[in-house]
């Protein structure tokens, strides 16, 4: 079966509910006196008032395409800002955690790149180049703020290796009960 099945495909109409429907268009059938197949609107015509349709609609058709749309290119000023359903009271600085606020900074910046300068771009576990790299911090960052930019600290590694890492994540609770060692 192609395309969208019909309304009352696997419902029963039941007699007493067909013959109320019937009753409602006053007891006569849509299709009561017609044989075969249903006629189109423009059945009948002359073939030049069909092209007349047929010109008319192409140009109407062919003004509107191409075109670009009438908000093409304008700021929807309805869904900005305080209007949108988005709006935390202009408290953009800050979302995210304090981490996330950190890896925005100059210092974090430069700290990630002088890890990867120093490892020269290569996986510190698998020794591959080429992948989308990470900076590790071998001490976690939230156990030691003190050595979060130290040099030392951070490792080059693969998204893969970061991965299996035991500080990778939440999986560190133990630095969260203080046990780290």
């Amino acid at each position: 079966m192609y395309g969208k099945p019909a309304w009352n495909t696997g419902k029963h109409i039941r007699n007493n509910d067909a013959l109320r429907i019937w009753r409602q268009n006053g007891g006569v059938n849509w299709n009561k006196g017609k044989h075969g197949l249903q006629v189109a609107w423009n059945k009948g015509l002359s073939a030049g008032e069909n092209e007349k349709i047929a010109r008319s609609t192409a140009a109407a058709h062919a003004a509107i395409r191409g075109k670009p749309a009438w908000n093409r290119g304008k700021p929807n000023t309805w869904s900005s800002g305080s209007r949108s359903n988005l709006w935390r009271g202009g408290k953009w600085k800050l979302n995210g955690t304090l981490r996330q606020q950190d890896m925005g900074t100059l210092e974090y910046k430069n700290w990630r790149r002088a890890v990867f300068e120093r490892d020269q771009y290569t996986c510190q576990m698998c020794y591959t180049t080429g992948k989308p790299l990470q900076a590790d911090h071998i001490f976690p960052y939230a156990a030691f703020p003190e050595q979060r930019y130290d040099v030392l600290n951070g490792r080059t590694l693969c998204e893969a290796c970061h991965r299996r890492t035991p500080t990778w994540g939440n999986r560190c609770t133990f630095i969260q009960e203080g046990r780290w060692s």
